[in-house]
């Protein structure tokens, strides 16, 4: 709390080793479906081969993307709006 980042630790059991994954923290009302968007990532660049730690920088990249590109969009009525995971694609800046 009262940091500019979002920090997320990773631990590995393997060799003991505790990573810090940091990236700017977003200010967005769409940010319903993070964590699981997190998630489905990591596990997708899991099966695609990368190590642990790599698949949780990627994912972590990857989630801060989406919610850079979202902080504008206003679709819906509802408390949360909507991310845009094709933010590579279609990007909302």
């Amino acid at each position: 709390m009262g940091s500019e980042n979002a920090v997320d630790v990773l631990y590995i059991a393997e060799d003991d080793s505790f990573h810090l994954f940091s990236n700017p923290f977003m200010y967005t009302r769409n940010a319903h479906g993070t964590g699981c968007t997190l998630s489905s990532a990591i596990a997708s660049f899991l099966a695609k081969g990368c190590s642990m730690r790599e698949a949780v920088a990627k994912g972590k990249k990857y989630i801060t993307g989406i919610l850079r590109s979202s902080r504008f969009l206003h679709i819906g009525k509802g408390r949360q709006g909507v991310m845009n995971h094709m933010f590579m694609q279609y990007p909302y800046m």
